[in-house]
């Protein structure tokens, strides 16, 4: 698409807002990966102990349609 993005610590974070700026994410698209995103940020710097499991659920219900979505916007 031709949207570069620094690679710096904030590049997951930067990449989600130019997709949506470009139009490439809808927003709520753009939400629902931005949902996914502080999951990753909890999970990956060791809070994993703060876990809730409603909460993990709550993130992970709209994954399959929003990555549905995604793919079939990519298609057109």
């Amino acid at each position: 698409m031709g949207v570069r993005v620094q690679k710096d610590e904030n590049w997951h974070k930067n990449l989600l807002m130019k997709s949506r700026e470009h139009g490439i994410l809808s927003d709520a698209q753009f939400e629902g990966l931005l949902e996914l995103l502080l999951f990753r940020h909890m999970h990956m710097h060791g809070y994993g102990f703060m876990l809730d499991e409603t909460r993990l659920r709550e993130l992970a219900a709209p994954v399959p349609s929003l990555c549905k979505g995604f793919l079939k916007d990519e298609n057109k």
